[in-house]
């Protein structure tokens, strides 16, 4: 059997099977990841709630070294966890990996 060239471009069966599964894999890991993609939807909040939400710097991926919305004792957490949850202090949806100012760590 003769053999591709990949100096012309053209990639070898072997090559494209093994890249082909490793493709499968990290989508379907990314898919099945805990939590929603984002939760920055404010569109149904109000303005003074949107401006609250603004001032306690709410982000959806904490910069805050073990410090997440998952460890926040004002966190509610959503039925499905492809949901954004809920908090006692910030107005609007919740990523469970998010961080704001009111940050307190469960006891």
């Amino acid at each position: 059997m003769k053999r591709a060239s990949t100096a012309l471009g053209l990639v070898s069966r072997r090559s494209l099977l093994v890249h082909g599964a490793s493709s499968v894999a990290l989508f379907g890991a990314a898919a099945c990841g805990k939590g929603p993609s984002f939760c920055n939807d404010v569109s149904s909040l109000t303005a003074d709630q949107q401006t609250a939400r603004t001032a306690l710097g709410y982000e959806d991926a904490t910069t805050q070294p073990g410090k997440t919305c998952v460890k926040c004792a004002q966190y509610v957490p959503a039925e499905k966890v492809s949901d954004c949850g809920h908090c006692k202090v910030l107005p609007g949806p919740v990523h469970p990996n998010g961080y704001c100012r009111a940050y307190v760590a469960k006891s």
